[in-house]
Parts: C-alpha cells; structure tokens; sequence
C-alpha cells in the first residue's frame, strides 16, 4: 500500500495536466468590442450579416486563416449597478476577419450589443472566448 506522501507527486502532475488542458480549451480574452456595421454585406467567411444577426468578427490575430469561420464565440460584458457585479454573456457565429482590430478587440453586429445589454456602441470591455 502507498502511503498519500508518496502519491503527492503522481497527483500534482496529474493535477497539472488536467489544468493545463482545461486553460487550453477555455482560453478567454478581455478585449473591446467595437461595432460591426455590416448590414447585408458578404464577409470573409462568406456568408451576408445583417446587422440583426448575432454575428461577429475575430481580429487577425486569432483569425487563423479563417479555420473559425461559423464557430460560436461566448462574449460576456460585465457592469458595476449598485455595488453589484451583473455580467450578460450571448453566442455569437463568426463571420469574418477584422484587420483594423487589435489583438484583443472583436465586431459585434447591433444585435449582438443589445443582447449584451451594452447600452454605449462605443468600445465597451468585453471578455470573449472560442468555444
């Protein structure tokens, strides 16, 4: 029988694996969200984005040649009311490429905003994450 001192290691290194593959796949970003107005336009994943759609745009940095086209991304906008946290989080399909965006910025369409709950169209923070 193995006594729990000797066990330590295998678990911590187990431990750490798990982890380390956990953070892989759930990998967020806190970025600004600027406001996607496409309405009707063909974008890069070929596909027409209507500014009711709950679509959005990846900047070229996790653009990947396009391998996100159609995969939904969670955005959740967070604000402080009343001493009080209130996050909103929507899925949104990605519909293309923002070149003009920093490596941590993403277009939502409109709809996509009000969904959020994001009053201001201006570059409110936002954390987003491929799913």
């Amino acid at each position: 029988m193995h006594s729990f001192a000797s066990m330590l290691p295998l678990l911590l290194f187990l431990c750490s694996v798990s982890t380390a593959a956990y953070v892989e796949r759930a990998a967020t970003t806190l970025g600004q969200a600027s406001l996607l107005v496409s309405n009707g336009a063909v974008r890069e994943c070929g596909t027409v984005i209507l500014n009711s759609d709950l679509s959005m745009t990846l900047p070229s940095a996790s653009w990947a040649g396009g391998s996100h086209c159609g995969h939904e991304v969670t955005v959740t906008y967070s604000v402080l009311k009343g001493g009080t946290v209130q996050s909103r989080s929507v899925q949104l399909k990605v519909a293309g490429e923002c070149p003009v965006c920093i490596a941590s910025q993403i277009e939502m369409t409109d709809a996509a905003f009000n969904s959020l709950g994001a009053s201001e169209r201006g570059m409110p923070t936002v954390t987003w994450s491929l799913n």
